[in-house]
Parts: C-alpha cells; sequence; structure tokens
C-alpha cells in the first residue's frame, strides 16, 4: 500500500507546474528537520533530472513533509513512511519524464535506436572484418602449366619461336626513321631508297622470320617473365645486359606477358614492305613468299589463346589482305598465274580461317584463374570474395598505387569487408560469367549482317539492373571482354580478306578472257567457289565496270550503297564498325560523315586523303 501512496505522489509531483530554484534553499527555507532535509537532498540527487525539474522535485517533498509535522507527525514517522529513498528516486524520476514534451520523447528514443543500432552495426562489422580477413583463396589449378604443356611434346629445334628470337635485334637497333613508314613505302616516295637498302641489308633476317612462320608451332611458354633468350636478343641490340628474373610457377593470368605480339606485328609490317619491294622488282616469288609468312604469323598470333592474341592475328590478316588488293592494283603483272593460285588457296585455306576466329574458352579460363584466386572454396562450388581478391579488383579500378599504400590498408581494412558481402559469391558470379560467354560466342558465330545482340544485351541489363545488381556482378562487368567490337573486327577482317580472294579471281579471269568478267557470277566455279558476301549486309560484293577497269567495294558502315563512291577521308572509314548509337552520333558530324559516309571501295585502290 505503502508504494500506491508513493506513486500517486511520484505523479501528482511530476504534473506540478515546474519552477525554477535549489532543493537545499527550498528545504531549509521552511525550517524542516536535518534528517528531512538530508533524505530529500538524497531522494532528489537520485532523480538524475534536468535542475529545475529537481528544484521542483524538493519544493514539493518540502511542501509535503512540512505538512505531515503541522499535523502533528513525528519525524521519524515521516521518514519511515517515505520509504527507500532510492526507489523513491527512481519512480519519481519516471513520473517526471513521462509529463516531459512528446519532441523530447521522441528525441530521446530515436537517440537510443540511434545509438543501438550503431553499435549493433559495429559489431556486425567487427565479426564481417573478422570473417573477410581470415578467407583464403584455394589455388588448385596452374593455367600457364596447363597451357604450355599443350607443345611440351615439340621439340624446342621445331619451334619457331627461337627463330623468331634471332630476328630481334635487326629491328630493336633500327629507328623509326625507315620502319616508321612501313609499310606501304613505293618508288617515288621519299623513304623507298633507305627501305629497299634495310630490307637488302636485313635479307637473312626476313628468311629467318619466313622460316620461323612456316613452323607449325611457336612453343613459346607464356610466363610472368620474359623469355631470356628473348631478353638477350634485345639487350644485344641495346647494349646492355639482360635483367635475370625468376618466374612465377603458378603465375595470374593478368600477370602474363605477351612481347611477341608487338614482335609480329613488327615482323609482318617488314613482309609487307619487302612484298613491295619484291612486286617493283618483278619478284612475285619473293612477294608471295612474304604474304604466305604472315599468314604463318597470324596463326602463330592464335596458338596463345587469348582475345588480345586473336585480335593481333586477326589485325595481321587485314593488313594483309589490304596490302595484297593495293599490290594487285598496283602491279598485277608481277604475279604469275601460279603466284596467284598460291595466294587463293592460302586465303581461302583452313589456317587463315582459324585466323579470323574469335574463341572466347581462353577468356573462361581467364576468369576460372580469378575466382580460384580470389574467392574461398567450400568445395561444393561456393565461396565468399577474400581479401587477394579485393586487392585484385582493387587494382583493375586503379584505386591501389605504389605511393598509396596507407590509402590501400584503409581500403583494405574498411570497404574490403563490405565489398565481401556486396559481391555475389562465387557459384553465383562464375554460373554468370559462364553464361555471358555463352552468349558472346552464339555472337561470334553470326555473320556480321546476322548479329544479333539482344540476348547479350538483355542479360547485360540483367546484371546491371540496379545498384546492388551492379555490386553483385562487379567482377564480370570489370573482366568481361567488348564482345560487339571484337566480333566486328573478325567480320570486318574477313571480309577485306573475301574481297582479295575476288581480286585474285578478277586478274585470272581477264588472263584467260582477255576481260574482266561483266558480273561476279561469272567467276564461279572456276574461279571463285561461290560469290563472298558483304558482310554489312549479306548480299554479295557489290560489283562494276568503269572504263574497262573493275570496281569492287562494300557498301560499309552507313548500309547505303553509294555506287563505290567512298568517304571524302578514304575508303578505310567505311569499314570501320560501329554500333547503331555510335554510327548515328558520327554521321551527326561533318567530320564522322566525312569519314563513314561512302562505300568501302576495294578496287581500284583509293589513297585516303587523311586517316
Amino acid at each position: 500500500m505503502r508504494h500506491d501512496h508513493d506513486n500517486n505522489r511520484a505523479a501528482a509531483i511530476g504534473a506540478a507546474p515546474s519552477r525554477p530554484g535549489d532543493a537545499t534553499i527550498a528545504a531549509e527555507s521552511i525550517g524542516l528537520p536535518d534528517g528531512i532535509a538530508d533524505l530529500i537532498r538524497r531522494t532528489v540527487g537520485g532523480t538524475r533530472l534536468w535542475r529545475s525539474e529537481q528544484s521542483e522535485v524538493a519544493r514539493e517533498l518540502a511542501s509535503h513533509f512540512a505538512e505531515g509535522l503541522a499535523a502533528g507527525r513525528a519525524e521519524d514517522e515521516l521518514i519511515s513512511a517515505f520509504g527507500d529513498p532510492r526507489e523513491a528516486s527512481r519512480l519519481i524520476r519516471r513520473a517526471v519524464k513521462r509529463n516531459r514534451s512528446l519532441t523530447w520523447r521522441l528525441a530521446t528514443t530515436t537517440a537510443k535506436g540511434v545509438g543501438i543500432t550503431t553499435l549493433a552495426l559495429i559489431a556486425g562489422f567487427v565479426v564481417l572484418a573478422i570473417r573477410f580477413s581470415v578467407g583464403t583463396p584455394n589455388v588448385t589449378r596452374n593455367v600457364t602449366a596447363e597451357l604450355n604443356a599443350r607443345h611440351a611434346h615439340v621439340p624446342v629445334s621445331e619451334r619457331a619461336w627461337p627463330m623468331y628470337v634471332r630476328a630481334v635485334p635487326a629491328f630493336t637497333r633500327e629507328s623509326q626513321v625507315v620502319t616508321g613508314d612501313w609499310p606501304g613505302v613505293r618508288p617515288g616516295d621519299e623513304a623507298w631508297s633507305a627501305t629497299v637498302e634495310w630490307l637488302r641489308a636485313n635479307a637473312a633476317t626476313l628468311a629467318t622470320i619466313r622460316d620461323a612462320a612456316s613452323r607449325p608451332t611457336l612453343g613459346l611458354d607464356i610466363s610472368n617473365t620474359y623469355d631470356p633468350d628473348y631478353m638477350a636478343a634485345k639487350a644485344l641490340a641495346q647494349g646492355h645486359p639482360p635483367e635475370a628474373a625468376a618466374p612465377d610457377a603458378n603465375p595470374t593470368m593478368i600477370e602474363i606477358l605477351l612481347p611477341q605480339l608487338g614482335e609480329f606485328r613488327t615482323f609482318a609490317r617488314a613482309l609487307v614492305q619487302d612484298a613491295y619491294v619484291a612486286v617493283h622488282e618483278g619478284d612475285g616469288d619473293r612477294a608471295v613468299a612474304n604474304l604466305v609468312a604472315i599468314s604463318g604469323i597470324a596463326a602463330h598470333a592464335h596458338q596463345q589463346p587469348f582475345l588480345i592474341s586473336s585480335l593481333v592475328g586477326i589485325a595481321i590478316t587485314a593488313m594483309q589482305s589490304e596490302h595484297l588488293l593495293r599490290l594487285l592494283d598496283q602491279r598485277p603483272d608481277a604475279f604469275s598465274d601460279a603466284n596467284l593460285r598460291e595466294l587463293a588457296h592460302l586465303l581461302g585455306s583452313q589456317r587463315t580461317n582459324d585466323a579470323l576466329r574469335i574463341d572466347y574458352q581462353a577468356e573462361r579460363v581467364y576468369f576460372e584463374d580469378f575466382v580460384q584466386r580470389a574467392f574461398t572454396d567450400d568445395g561444393r562450388g561456393g565461396g565468399r570474395l577474400t581479401p587477394e581478391g579485393f586487392r585484385f579488383l582493387n587494382s583493375l579500378d586503379g584505386l591501389a598505387g605504389p605511393d598509396a599504400v596507407g590509402a590501400a590498408r584503409i581500403s583494405d581494412t574498411i570497404v574490403g569487408p563490405l565489398l565481401s558481402i556486396a559481391v555475389g559469391n562465387r557459384r553465383e558470379i562464375t554460373a554468370a560469367y559462364a553464361r555471358l560467354m555463352s552468349e558472346g560466342q552464339a555472337i561470334a558465330s553470326q555473320p556480321l549482317w546476322r548479329t544479333d545482340t539482344s540476348r547479350f544485351d538483355a542479360f547485360v541489363d540483367e546484371l546491371t539492373a540496379t545498384p546492388l545488381r551492379q555490386s553483385r556482378n562487379l567482377p564480370i562487368l570489370w573482366l568481361a571482354p567488348t564482345v560487339s567490337k571484337s566480333h566486328a573486327a573478325s567480320e570486318v577482317a574477313t571480309c577485306s580478306r573475301d574481297a582479295a580472294l575476288v581480286a585474285i579471281a578478277l586478274e585470272l579471269h581477264r588472263r584467260r578472257h582477255g576481260e574482266y568478267p561483266a558480273a561476279l557470277g561469272d567467276l564461279v566455279p572456276v574461279f571463285l567457289p561461290a560469290v563472298p558476301p558483304d558482310r554489312f549486309d549479306g548480299n554479295p560484293l557489290r560489283y562494276a565496270l568503269r572504263d574497262g577497269r573493275p570496281l569492287l567495294y562494300s557498301i560499309g558502315v552507313d548500309g547505303i550503297d553509294d555506287a563505290g563512291v567512298p568517304p571524302k577521308k578514304g575508303p578505310r572509314g567505311a569499314g570501320q564498325w560501329r554500333s547503331a548509337p555510335e554510327l548515328a552520333a558520327s554521321l551527326a558530324t561533318p567530320m564522322g560523315r566525312d569519314r563513314h559516309s561512302g562505300d568501302w571501295v576495294f578496287l581500284p585502290v583509293f589513297e585516303p586523303t587523311e586517316e
């Protein structure tokens, strides 16, 4: 019953109007006994209320005890009836706080919620950070060893790479004064004399390249360090000793060095230029030998299954076709019938078709190697991002560098754990990447004029539909190749190769019949198995006779037949594929129209006014 009385009293006190004052002064001002005054001080101090609220509580308590004394009750009786001051302080505090303003109560509740939430988040982040920091990948596959094993059975003496290496010093020594104009230097050009002189002086080097290109196997081990013999060859020409470096036994795919690709481009350009000199000198056999060797170089580029290797092989094949068209247009008489038939068989061979092909299998292997190094492995296909994987992704985005060690550590500590829950798990991203590459391979199997990227684009849209989805698929978005552009490069190079085949057939027809055919269909089946399609619309390549000379062209990237009129900047721009939005944006500008509006003319050869 005493507690019920106290509760009612406390509520009454809390409901009283608040006036400022001091508890001690309020108690002493009405002459209360020391025991009661002390009780009031202890009770009021225990409430831990605001100063104004404490003054009011003290005044009310003092009034209560004064009334009791006035009624004749003893001090001890009043103190005993009051009860435990600590319990009274608690009840008074509760009553007073209940009567505070709604704004204060909402602010207090919010502050408590924020505090609790913050503590929960900190605790959760600590758990997440610990979980992230202890995650380690399980690297069970050595991709470099798998790829190198494919040619392990081929003796070194039968491999092409050691012979290519022997040709490196001759090009390393040369300045770009001569080779910078290659290929395409012709009689009358300023660099012609120096070109002829250099090619004659290095005839043995070119023979070595041709010999290397004729070998079926490149035989270069992929590694994260340069081949020692290659480094020695570079150093020999540059006049300083090679730097020795021990390769990793199992390097990541992103560390693999591909120095041969740059050398292959240089070798191919030199062989094309030597073909120009050979044609001028009437040596068709040497010109053909150079062109055949270029096909070998392109095939060797494809033997290391990286997308960049395939694209280099495609670019070399496209260069071969482009300059063969020029040579046939300028000096067809330099080639014998046997020369032309050999070139036709070369360009139509499976080897050349393979050199024009895009295969994304290596990109799958590249991604699988990343996954095994970036995620934990639960043995059932699942796993989460590890610190190693986060640092790898960080490096791709350029967020970490040698001058930002402190920032990188902060990033590892704070961003890494958060990214580990944002990025999809191992099974999720592996399945998504496999599907993306399957869609990409389906695109690569289509001719350019039938290319339908809707399924691929729809899946990319699905992967990036929301910021959360983008985070889940971050490794895929950063590591996936540009499928449409690589496919277009293959198709455009194929169109150039087909045009070269038609040009050979036209010349052979002229020699047999004394004139060019009225239509390309007249070349079938004696000189061509079929009229090749224009890769931009699927119809046969366009052909007409102008003043008795052949006009051979594609409608080009703008999709409009301009009757063989090339763009103002030359025909090459018409053969540069652009997506529909890119093409529309380009054609909306005068520069873009001058470059892309017109036909891609193969014969006669138009010299570009500006490239």
